[in-house]
């Protein structure tokens, strides 16, 4: 019983050792503009749709997602509003930000198309962490009807953060309404590096254990 005491504390202390590792940085990797790459760079994934929203205002107070096992809040000063029943969801005001937070705590990875007024002039999208840091941002070409994807992957839950999303035109910095749809949170993948390194420190531990049981 003392040697498995033994080999489960270094277990422990391997894995306390190797976390801050992940959380040198917010973001890990590079930013995702592609699905598929997204989706192998992240653990379990849930998805929402925004399949129940009714077109209409959704009104000022966070709304409250749910993404397969994950949940997340979503809010805008003005208010969200969903552009048709099934969505898309986006702001109820040009000029807002969506906002989300409060996610589970189990989120690593946050991914969603976005998508913006069609008859605007080339604009940007600009994503922020914690109101301070900027993560990304994504230049639209103009009349662009479509939706793009974009996700990150990150070194410790988001629980407890903040991304903000904002649309504005290049040419006159005029904001416009941006649309977010399929909002995809994902857990995190063990990283491959972390277990050379649990692996050694409880091989050490193990020969230190029988070098004092060989002097006892």
């Amino acid at each position: 019983m003392h040697l498995n005491r033994n080999l489960f504390g270094a277990l422990a202390v391997c894995a306390a050792l190797s976390a801050p590792l992940a959380s040198l940085a917010a973001l890990v990797g590079p930013v995702e503009t592609n699905r598929t790459a997204f989706d192998a760079r992240v653990g379990t994934q849930g998805t929402d749709a925004f399949a129940d929203l009714v077109a209409g205002s959704l009104g000022l107070p966070p709304l409250n997602r749910i993404a397969g096992s994950f949940s997340y809040n979503a809010v805008a000063a003005n208010g969200l509003f969903a552009l048709m029943d099934g969505g898309p969801l986006t702001t109820d005001t040009a000029a807002d930000s969506l906002t989300l937070s409060a996610f589970s705590s189990s989120v690593y990875g946050f991914g969603a198309d976005f998508s913006v007024d069609p008859s605007m002039s080339a604009g940007t999208l600009t994503f922020t962490y914690n109101n301070v840091d900027l993560l990304y941002t994504l230049d639209i070409p103009v009349n662009s009807a479509g939706s793009f994807f974009v996700g990150f992957v990150f070194g410790s839950p988001i629980d407890t953060s903040q991304i903000k999303i904002t649309s504005s035109q290049l040419d006159i910095n005029v904001p416009v309404f941006l649309a977010v749809d399929n909002l995809t949170l994902a857990s995190a993948v063990p990283e491959l590096g972390t277990f050379p390194l649990i692996a050694f420190g409880a091989a050490a531990l193990f020969a230190a254990s029988l070098r004092r049981k060989r002097g006892a």
